[in-house]
């Protein structure tokens, strides 16, 4: 099989959309996300951080379409329905901000949350990724599901551990893949197949 490739600006960005969920309460002391957030819809309810938010969660999000659509189409393709339902509501997620759309806001974050939970249990049912991919898709399940039960800060940290989870797996992925082993190669900073 040949996966795609990732590389390492990928990688970078990745991380930097899971650092940047984590770093909102620091942003906002610095005054670029807002001040007494308790969700990430909250710290983000301003241009330039909801701005910040689509930009580095772009190329993650990306890298999660072109992985599970090689993955649909190869296992599953009812999951392609979830996968799309999933990316529209996230995109809803940052159009319909809480400050300007409250209701809407609410109602596109539980699609959102709900899209991410069933589109993740389609992976793990139907195209049976690694033994690490599983563990990061059920802490993200949790997580995500954790937040009918969590308030104030701790809603806020949920929130980012579903995140997290969410923009990870698909890089957990392509390194654990029980089918492919990979390795980087250090002239193109690609992951190959061996």
């Amino acid at each position: 099989m040949n996966y795609p490739e990732i590389s390492r600006l990928k990688l970078v960005a990745s991380s930097i959309a899971i650092g940047y969920v984590w770093m909102l309460p620091v942003l906002a002391t610095l005054g670029f996300a807002e001040k007494g957030g308790t969700s990430i819809s909250e710290f983000i309810a301003n241009p330039h951080a909801t701005g910040a938010m689509a930009v580095s969660s772009f190329i993650p999000l990306n890298l999660v379409l072109e992985y599970q659509e090689y993955q649909i189409k190869t296992h599953q393709r009812g999951t392609w329905i979830t996968l799309v339902m999933f990316l529209l509501s996230y995109g809803a997620f940052l159009i319909c901000t809480v400050n300007y759309t409250p209701l809407i806001h609410s109602v596109v974050v539980a699609l959102f949350g709900v899209c991410f939970i069933i589109h993740s249990m389609y992976i793990i049912c139907y195209i049976n990724p690694s033994h690490r991919g599983k563990i990061v898709l059920s802490i993200g399940i949790l997580a995500f599901a954790s937040l009918l039960l969590v308030n104030g800060m701790w809603f806020w940290m949920m929130e980012c551990i579903g995140f997290s989870c969410m923009v990870l797996f698909t890089p957990v992925e392509l390194y654990q893949s029980s089918n492919v082993p990979y390795e980087l190669d250090d002239k193109s900073g690609l992951i190959q197949c061996t």
